[in-house]
């Protein structure tokens, strides 16, 4: 997995990408200070599976920076990384081209997940934000007798956010395919989630996973 990280300050560098790093094992990182670098890496580099902007970057100028990284890359998922919570900043990024927007002030744990959710094809929002336009349906009320998740669908909903295929989660679990096939169909309908990546977005803002992944 190829990242490119594109953040003109080395401290803050180096804390996105230890971050960036946890999400696989064969996590590969590169560094950009800014877009005329990000252009040239790409060149020597084909192939990017995701980049990660600085929306805080050039004194606000960050839309500037996703408008060109857009154009330059528009194959390539782009998730901006900003300080800056406001409603309708947050959904100019997504009308933009970018497939996610992470708040800096998130905890490490749900950076993570909504970058896996990217990963496998989903589109993160901050809660406050996804809440209120619903670009993802409404998640149900995860209390109550009559609705509830096993223990065994908690630990495929765990694996599931972490992005693990079903022959993975199956080995993991030591159960069958066929089994945990029935166990994210449970899952999917119990977060009324059309598909894996809604379900993962739905765990994470429901609280299900952010201590767990």
């Amino acid at each position: 997995m190829k990242i490119l990280l594109i953040e003109a300050y080395p401290l803050l560098r180096e804390g996105i990408a230890a971050v960036l790093g946890e999400l696989d094992e064969s996590v590969q990182i590169h560094a950009a200070d800014d877009g005329d670098q990000a252009v040239k890496l790409y060149a020597a580099r084909r192939g990017w599976d995701l980049m990660v902007l600085d929306g805080d970057r050039d004194g606000g100028n960050g839309p500037v920076a996703l408008a060109r990284m857009r154009e330059q890359f528009p194959g390539t998922p782009l998730v901006v990384l900003s300080s800056v919570a406001d409603r309708g900043t947050v959904l100019r990024a997504i009308d933009q081209g970018a497939r996610g927007y992470i708040l800096k002030s998130s905890r490490r744990e749900i950076v993570i997940a909504a970058l896996r959710l990217v990963m496998f094809g989903g589109t993160y929002l901050p809660a406050s934000v996804a809440g209120t336009e619903k670009l993802i349906p409404e998640d149900k009320a995860v209390t109550g007798h009559d609705r509830t998740l096993t223990a065994r669908q908690m630990d495929v909903l765990e694996l599931l956010v972490q992005g693990k295929p079903n022959k993975e989660i199956a080995g993991a679990l030591g159960v069958s395919e066929n089994t945990i096939r029935a166990h994210v169909g449970a899952i999917l309908k119990f977060l009324d989630a059309r598909n894996r990546a809604e379900a993962g977005y739905a765990a994470v803002r429901q609280g299900l996973v952010s201590n767990r992944v």
